[in-house]
């Protein structure tokens, strides 16, 4: 399960998680990731007594806790004035995967959400998707987290909420068309040389 091209040696991850079983399991799993640094907390108290310190790389955290919903925990961290808390990847895990747990945990700042029970091959896919393909860091009002919209599927309807969206209109050309042989020459294969 350990790759090549990620190193979770140096990695201090914390899980937020009431249920003592799941947090076996899931240190168990990250330590087969070759993460060997995970400290696990029941409440969003206990996490919000430990994070401010700066001392957590990741954070893991159950969407229902004991006292209190996991996207408020998430909300608090995208919060705070340091850098190294407020930018933290964070995955929330849930085994209420209705939309409006996804929903939930996507609008308070997650990184990504993982079903439960967690599987070690989705965890660590996720993992590296996360941190090999970041998203922007949206700061507004109304949302603190990386950039909701993981997926190009064209411009809005509504042309754009963003001061960077693009406009949707084409204007005229400002050089001529492509013709079509040089259109062919990109789908052929670029001639190899030899070398005596």
């Amino acid at each position: 399960m350990k790759s090549d091209s990620m190193n979770f040696s140096k990695v201090r991850a914390l899980i937020v998680d009431s249920d003592q079983f799941a947090v076996e399991i899931l240190c168990q799993i990250l330590e087969g990731f070759g993460l060997p640094q995970a400290l696990s907390v029941d409440s969003v108290e206990a996490a919000k007594e430990l994070l401010p310190d700066g001392k957590f790389d990741l954070l893991i955290c159950e969407a229902m806790l004991k006292d209190g919903a996991g996207a408020d925990l998430v909300r608090w961290v995208r919060s705070q004035a340091s850098p190294r808390v407020r930018y933290m990847p964070v995955v929330m895990l849930t085994a209420h995967t209705q939309l409006g747990y996804v929903e939930s945990g996507r609008d308070s700042g997650v990184n990504v959400v993982v079903k439960k029970p967690v599987s070690p091959t989705v965890l660590f896919d996720r993992l590296v998707w996360s941190a090999n393909s970041p998203r922007p860091f949206i700061e507004t009002e109304t949302y603190v987290g990386p950039d909701r919209r993981f997926k190009f599927m064209g411009l809005p309807e509504c042309g754009g909420r963003r001061k960077t969206d693009l406009v949707g209109e084409l204007g005229e050309a400002t050089e001529p068309n492509l013709s079509q042989d040089e259109i062919d020459g990109f789908m052929k294969p670029a001639r190899m040389m030899v070398l005596e």
